[in-house]
């Protein structure tokens, strides 16, 4: 099996991010790359974006979409991970434990998505129930994709930031308004009309003990904590340290 471990990061400037988002993508990518070496799988860090500030409406997020280009085909399995997720020394396989699915994340449907539900807006005319929706809701932070999965939903998230008549990338408004958690719904979305198999992750791999999922803005404040896990779960690579 040939498989990947990726990450994105660029400072955005972003309220929500806290004064030094660089900090804490440093210690999510220096544990994760323990965990690359345990288990023998390729790692890569990209802080170049080919989508967010190119095209309107998207975010940083969005960038985890270059994992369908072709050139990503020789990899049987990507697990994309954001950089507020700290991985420990006790985190099983991931390629193991979830390789017979299709794709394996946290299933967290988002009020946003609800809300267009219940507002009859683009999610919801075409034929889907809210509750059909929801059991395939596929939330960011964490995703392990297989190669099919990939290569049967490329089309369509590469096309979705785009007008399907004009061919034109939607405007911020249209894009928020069809795609109200952008990239989750995109996936989302095109994963109700396909048969992948779709697997839950652990509720160990949001706050231990495998890993810990900080999901969320960030504050002077409340980063203390992440950076505390941070210090143990480093002390899981590196005893004596911290």
């Amino acid at each position: 099996m040939n498989n990947l471990i990726w990450q994105f990061h660029k400072h955005a400037g972003r309220a929500r991010d806290g004064s030094d988002s660089l900090s804490w993508a440093r210690a999510s990518s220096q544990l994760l790359v323990s965990y690359a070496m345990k288990y023998q799988v390729e790692y890569q860090y990209s802080a170049t974006p080919e989508f967010w500030k190119v095209l309107p409406g998207v975010g940083p997020g969005h960038e985890r979409f270059q994992l369908f280009k072709e050139e990503y085909d020789k990899y049987d399995y990507i697990l994309y991970a954001d950089t507020d997720i700290l991985f420990s020394n006790v985190a099983t396989n991931i390629f193991e434990e979830y390789g017979d699915c299709d794709i394996a994340s946290f299933n967290w449907p988002n009020p946003q998505d609800e809300k267009a539900f219940s507002e009859g807006r683009w999610l919801s005319t075409h034929g889907l129930s809210w509750d059909f929706y929801k059991s395939r809701y596929v939330s960011g932070g964490l995703y392990l994709m297989s190669r099919k999965f990939r290569q049967t939903l490329r089309p369509y998230v590469m096309n979705s930031p785009f007008d399907e008549k004009t061919g034109l990338p939607l405007s911020r408004e249209a894009f928020s308004d069809r795609w109200p958690c952008g990239d989750q719904s995109i996936i989302s979305f095109y994963l109700c009309f396909f048969d992948l198999k779709y697997i839950q992750f652990a509720h160990s791999l949001t706050r231990g003990p495998q890993a810990y999922n900080f999901c969320g803005a960030k504050n002077d404040e409340n980063i203390k904590e992440y950076f505390e896990k941070f210090d143990e779960y480093r002390n899981t690579w590196e005893p004596g340290i911290g």
